[in-house]
């Protein structure tokens, strides 16, 4: 019988490309695992923020309560999230006898919102009117007037009537 001589096969030469591309890839997927590192938490957002910086207000930690709501809003972008921080600050600056500060975080805190509300302007014309800005503190007081509900018990329309007359200017 005639013997049938088999002759060595060499691999097809694309086979090299294959072995290398799985390679590659092996290497990725080791890399992509030891680095991986698990999404860090968000943080708190600024309700929760606000909340413990009511806890410190409480306790009367002002400047620790002041420090909270600085780091927060310095590390966030500016949103509307962030306007009753922005109105504490500023009526923590109002509280040190700061009002060129606290004027800061009342325009701020309108910026966030687009539009004056009744928490900024009363503190508005309140700074202006420390810092002896008369004309934008009655601009600002008669803003507080009518953004108020006289309707409501607790507001102080009366209170910006008075201040804009003890300022010079005619509700």
């Amino acid at each position: 019988m005639p013997q049938v001589q088999e002759t060595p096969r060499k691999p097809a030469p694309y086979l090299k490309y294959v072995f290398i591309a799985l390679a590659v890839a092996g290497i990725i997927c080791i890399v992509l695992v030891l680095t991986h590192r698990p999404n860090k938490p968000a943080g708190p957002t600024a309700a929760q923020v606000e909340q413990q910086a009511q806890t410190l207000d409480n306790g009367h930690l002002y400047a620790a309560e002041q420090t909270l709501l600085q780091n927060y809003v310095m590390s966030h972008s500016a949103n509307v999230d962030q306007y009753p921080l922005l109105i504490q600050l500023g009526t923590l600056a109002v509280a040190n006898s700061d009002y060129a500060s606290a004027i800061r975080w009342y325009q701020k805190a309108e910026t966030v919102t687009g539009k004056i509300q009744l928490a900024d302007a009363s503190g508005m014309a309140l700074a202006n009117a420390k810092l002896g800005n008369k004309t934008q503190a009655i601009s600002y007081y008669r803003h507080a007037i009518a953004l108020s509900d006289p309707s409501v018990p607790e507001s102080n329309v009366t209170g910006y009537q008075d201040a804009i007359t003890a300022l010079g200017g005619t509700p």
